[in-house]
């Protein structure tokens, strides 16, 4: 049995898997499934897979077994190790199991993902469906307004895990919900919780667990000033949502499965059996579905191929590792006014194979796609949406940016090998609709279509003659130079500036950056927007301030907060006053290194030294995009600036 973790770290740990409500989008998705056939391992076993996308999770396993070693509730040691695994938590948050899994299980394009999973998800919910069943009204809450998300009366899926409290006490705590603030409680009447506390790293928190794709209707709201209360009921749908297991017993785990495949013995078909809690939840998921085969099955387990990856050379995980540790410092780095994670592909096929020497290789027509920063484990980056770029002067493009093409040409590779590089639109470039991805992406002849191509600029890139440059050496302001069709009311990639915890740049995509700005100093940064007399629309992401003489103090916290997480979409100040030196420190944060896309000033004073008013700013609109500025002055349109 788990012994109790403690301090700091294990109440912020409960407090952000009670909080995550907050990242399901309440959309409705493809049913979750997909393990089932794969043979039940150890926990040892069913982690290797997750080693590229979750660097340490066996260091986790291997602490979770220890703690595991008399599990309660008749599960096997294996069985109680994965539930407390899912409950542990570890920095950074991208690479810890709960956050990642509950991740894929919400995210509309999870199919290229779970495979990974696979094996821990059949360990895990075979653990779960043998415990009992618990009908019981649980608790979560957060720190925000999601009233307007939850309609009474709509029928709702949660597509990850959810972590309850059946104790209310332990969401008015000031660490959890509090009592004050801006704050919404779900109250849940539920059907198919699970009581984890003997198997959770954190036992004292009376947590629950409800199964993923959990289904609820919006019974009722209730607005208490700050404290909004919505009530959900678990309903059961017509087909399961997510996919059941046959649930093994005590049976002797596999500790390797198979490398040609994973078959279940005609013995051990026989000791499979469905426990009542798994038959009540199959019930409570599909409604009649009263008889369930189990036949044997054989999986071929997918592996991963990279060029550079050979039985005598770096495995898949050394180069992901060094994947890892070049991404974390490029996103350290000070060229952070343009997109830094591009890779490069031949625009047709046939020019590949056509062009057998390498000297004719300049010539070919190549395109630039950029990478969404939104993670610095390169397995969960994906293209940005939109179509890809022509390059112009091939020969000095190459030679200039050898430095970065390398290691995201070996990131795309990786992508590719996960069924996650989806290149929007591979022959023409439309600004209608940057997000297509083509139909043919999973199949065998993409990928070949794709190994080809990359195979190709992954050999050209060992042949270009250039100076060795390192990354801080190379400007990337003149990149734009070498591509055409630039369109300006778009930034490059469709990708959108924002600032993490930690000061440092990304530049994502649009539902990356809707996101992100639900960071851990979120409500701090409101507060102290509030309390200098500015307003947040936290659905709009706006900042409004009006009639605000903004001292040093002000001017230093919204320069603060914008370069440490406080994304934001618009800034506003109306009949507001500025000392000039705290307008030009203000401007300069807002316009290199801020999320705002749009600026816009009213009837704004600006100071001298002693007081007196310098000029008036009646009326500007700054928009950013394409990296530069779009800036209306009094009605009148004084061109693009650039931000450079």
């Amino acid at each position: 049995m788990a012994t109790a973790g403690g301090g700091e770290e294990a109440t912020i740990q409960r407090r952000l898997r009670f909080s995550d409500v907050v990242q399901e989008s309440l959309e409705i998705l493809a049913p979750i499934g997909g393990y089932s056939k794969v043979p039940l391992v150890s926990l040892e076993e069913a982690v290797k897979p997750l080693v590229p996308i979750l660097p340490d999770v066996q260091s986790h396993a291997y602490a979770a077994k220890l703690k595991c070693e008399k599990p309660a509730d008749n599960l096997t040691q294996d069985e109680s190790a994965s539930i407390m695994l899912y409950t542990m938590g570890w920095e950074p948050r991208d690479e810890c199991l709960y956050v990642v899994l509950n991740d894929t299980l919400r995210a509309k394009n999870r199919q290229q993902k779970l495979p990974f999973w696979y094996l821990y998800l059949r360990l895990f919910l075979n653990a779960l469906f043998r415990l009992p069943l618990l009908s019981t009204v649980a608790y979560r809450g957060i720190k925000l307004d999601l009233k307007n998300r939850y309609i009474e009366g709509e029928t709702i899926v949660w597509w990850g895990f959810s972590s309850c409290t059946t104790s209310m006490c332990v969401l008015q705590s000031d660490l959890f919900l509090g009592k004050t603030g801006i704050r919404t409680m779900f109250s849940l009447k539920c059907k198919s919780a699970r009581d984890i506390r003997k198997h959770s790293f954190f036992p004292t928190e009376d947590e629950v667990l409800l199964m993923a794709a959990a289904q609820f209707k919006i019974v009722s709201s209730l607005d208490q000033g700050d404290l909004h209360m919505i009530q959900l009921e678990e309903t059961t749908p017509p087909f399961p949502l997510l996919q059941p297991v046959p649930v093994v017993g005590s049976l002797p785990i596999h500790s390797n499965p198979s490398d040609d495949s994973l078959t279940t013995s005609s013995k051990e078909k026989q000791k499979i059996h469905l426990t009542k809690s798994q038959i009540d939840t199959h019930e409570v998921a599909a409604g009649t579905n009263s008889h369930l085969e189990i036949n044997s099955v054989t999986v071929a387990m997918s592996t991963v191929k990279l060029s550079d990856a050979t039985e005598k050379g770096p495995t898949i995980e050394d180069i992901t590792r060094q994947l890892r540790d070049d991404l974390k410092l490029l996103y350290t780095l000070d060229e952070f006014t343009m997109p830094r994670c591009f890779f490069i592909l031949p625009a047709k096929e046939c020019e590949v194979s056509s062009t057998k020497d390498v000297k004719n290789w300049l010539p070919i027509h190549y395109k630039l796609y950029f990478l969404c920063e939104c993670s610095h484990e390169p397995t969960r980056m994906h293209v940005a949406p939109r179509g890809g770029y022509s390059i112009k002067n091939s020969k000095q493009f190459f030679q200039r940016y050898e430095s970065y093409l390398k290691p995201t040409t070996k990131i795309a590779q990786i992508l590719l090998s996960a069924g996650n590089l989806a290149i929007p639109q591979l022959e023409n470039v439309s600004f209608a609709n940057n997000n297509t991805v083509p139909l043919e992406m999973n199949t065998p002849e993409y990928r070949q279509n794709m190994e080809h191509r990359l195979k190709f600029i992954d050999t050209f890139m060992n042949q270009i003659d250039g100076k060795p440059t390192s990354w801080r050496g190379t400007d990337l302001r003149e990149i734009q130079a070498y591509l055409e069709l630039v369109d300006d009311e778009h930034s490059l990639g469709n990708l959108h500036r924002v600032f993490t915890d930690e000061g440092y740049v990304r530049w994502v995509c649009q539902e990356h950056y809707n996101e992100i700005s639900f960071n851990d100093n979120m409500n701090s940064y409101i507060n102290d927007f509030k309390v200098m007399g500015g307003k947040f629309d936290q659905k709009t992401k706006e900042a409004v301030v009006i009639g605000v003489n903004v001292t040093e103090r002000n001017a230093k916290m919204i320069c603060g907060a914008l370069t440490k997480g406080f994304n934001i979409v618009k800034l506003v100040f109306q009949d507001c006053s500025f000392y000039e030196d705290y307008l030009k420190t203000l401007l300069d944060t807002v316009i290199n290194r801020s999320s705002i896309l749009c600026l816009s000033m009213t009837t704004v004073a600006v100071t001298n030294f002693f007081g007196g008013i310098k000029y008036t700013c009646k009326n500007m609109i700054t928009e950013f995009k394409n990296q530069s500025l779009k800036v209306r002055l009094n009605g009148t349109h004084n061109g693009n600036t650039s931000i450079l």
